[in-house]
């Protein structure tokens, strides 16, 4: 008779937890005294961050508040695979947005997208991250960079810093991420000589319009990239051609602002090519070059001269017929 007592209490409780809405613990077998690995680290960084404490439950699929969305597809979400989370994925803004945490310690750490969040602080140090693929920290109040020395993540495919007030050179380790598939850092105020991308054979996607970088484009654009955002609609461009007949400046065929314009006579002084015999694409159309031979005043080249040896032969032989016919 205890033992269905005890059976009926129990199958009580456990009704009561489903109603207050503790599945999301329940499906977990989770407790305070036997939290998920990584949970306390991360209640730590989401309080921080503006957001309420999974109180050590943060491996549920539900177990955070999915702000505009669903639960089957919420916009604010935790992954884990076992004890250990794998995504810490924010893009709803609390009501009260707090600062981003310098570091994240969660060693199998894939993704870390924190957009839209009005967080106030430093891009983090992820320096003992070193499984993370994804870091895209958009729309923020970013201010600089806590650790520079991104080539000790070499598994970084997608870093996205885009529309944060960051106020520092652009770090140059950037270039030795091997596997970097797409780099934003659009309206920033990260500043340089635009980095030379020209080994960086896996970047296929790059923005820094509206940055701070400058200077000439010339064989520092990635040979792979499909699309390429470099200049600032509406204001002075920063950056310029003086070659548009290299590889990387006649595969410009989808950038998105503007024409980029041709560096002047000063900026461009040593250059190989004349500035007005080559123009580089617009935004809506592909990559052309206007010939313009000559266009300097300079001597012909020898296949200028050879065609005009041509030429003249030509004329020789259609006034000789002529005669003939006669």
């Amino acid at each position: 008779m205890k033992r269905k007592n005890s059976l009926i209490a129990s199958v009580v409780s456990l009704m009561l937890l489903l109603a207050l809405g503790g599945t999301n613990c329940l499906a977990q077998t989770c407790s305070a005294s036997d939290p998920p690995t990584d949970c306390l680290n991360v209640d730590k960084y989401l309080v921080q961050m503006g957001f309420p404490s999974t109180n050590g439950c943060c491996c549920g699929g539900d177990a955070i508040d999915p702000g505009s969305g669903t639960v089957s597809t919420p916009i604010n979400l935790i992954s884990c695979d076992g004890k250990r989370v794998t995504t810490l994925s924010f893009t709803e803004p609390s009501t009260t947005p707090g600062s981003m945490p310098e570091t994240f310690d969660l060693p199998e750490l894939q993704r870390l997208i924190l957009s839209n969040l009005s967080l106030s602080g430093a891009v983090p140090d992820i320096s003992a991250n070193k499984k993370l693929r994804q870091l895209i920290l958009r729309n923020n109040k970013l201010t600089r960079f806590l650790y520079t020395n991104f080539s000790v993540n070499p598994d970084l495919a997608n870093i996205i810093v885009s529309s944060n007030p960051i106020s520092a050179p652009f770090p140059s380790s950037l270039l030795n991420v091997h596997y970097l598939y797409n780099l934003e850092i659009d309206n920033t105020d990260i500043t340089g000589e635009f980095p030379d991308f020209s080994k960086n054979f896996n970047l296929v996607q790059l923005n820094t319009s509206c940055s701070g970088l400058t200077g000439n484009l010339d064989g520092r654009l990635p040979p792979s990239a499909s699309t390429l955002a470099v200049t600032c609609f509406g204001q002075t461009s920063k950056v310029y051609y003086c070659n548009a007949t290299t590889p990387q400046n006649r595969a410009l065929s989808t950038v998105r602002e503007p024409s980029i314009p041709a560096g002047t006579s000063a900026q461009c002084a040593g250059s190989p090519v004349s500035l007005s015999s080559t123009t580089v694409p617009s935004a809506s159309g592909s990559p052309s070059v206007s010939a313009s031979p000559n266009a300097s005043g300079s001597k012909p080249g020898v296949s200028q001269k050879k065609a005009m040896a041509f030429n003249v032969l030509e004329l020789f032989f259609i006034v000789f017929a002529a005669l003939l016919l006669l």
